[in-house]
């Protein structure tokens, strides 16, 4: 299990292509590619108090459960929160036990990511169905992030405080009151 305190930025940024470019140019490794669908669940509150539970399946069959807690501080562009994860062998096990303590699935995510590594730091290009392209910058520094973004040619951008599940959530509000 890998507990730790999340530290990114996550930017909406429409030209991954020309980002691949500079990224390959400056010597970035280009970790792979996947695809993942999240699956986020609630129990009627843990949402709305910024808590996200979420199985993860991704591209390579891998499958990890994620607890993701309210962001402990926000400065600037930069959001730190606490976060659990452990991979998952039996998933029909822990969903029934999910769904024995009342948390039930309310929200998918479809995604698909193009990953690097570079300055000690996890780049990811995600496509994010519905919602559109975005970056985020994952590294063990606020400092780090802010020179990334800088040297990426990202600063500027337009920032998403936001997680996907809330983004998600919020278009399918919108969608269902123009109806």
């Amino acid at each position: 299990m890998s507990s730790k305190t999340e530290i990114e930025v996550k930017i909406r940024h429409k030209d991954h292509a020309g980002l691949v470019v500079v990224l390959e140019e400056k010597g970035a490794v280009h970790v792979g590619d996947l695809g993942i669908m999240d699956t986020y669940y609630d129990n009627g509150h843990l949402i709305r108090s910024g808590h996200f539970i979420r199985i993860r399946i991704k591209s390579d069959g891998s499958v990890c459960f994620t607890h993701k807690a309210p962001a402990m501080k926000i400065s600037g562009d930069v959001k730190h929160r606490p976060e659990e994860e452990f991979d998952v062998s039996d998933l029909a096990a822990v969903t029934r036990v999910m769904a024995i303590l009342g948390v039930q699935p309310v929200l998918k995510v479809n995604k698909e990511q193009k990953r690097y590594r570079y300055k000690e730091a996890d780049i990811t290009l995600d496509v994010v169905e519905g919602l559109g392209s975005f970056v985020e910058i994952e590294a063990d520094t606020e400092e780090l992030i802010k020179e990334l973004m800088e040297e990426l040619g990202l600063k500027g951008s337009p920032i998403e405080q936001l997680g996907y599940a809330q983004l998600m959530a919020k278009k399918q509000a919108a969608d269902q009151h123009r109806r």
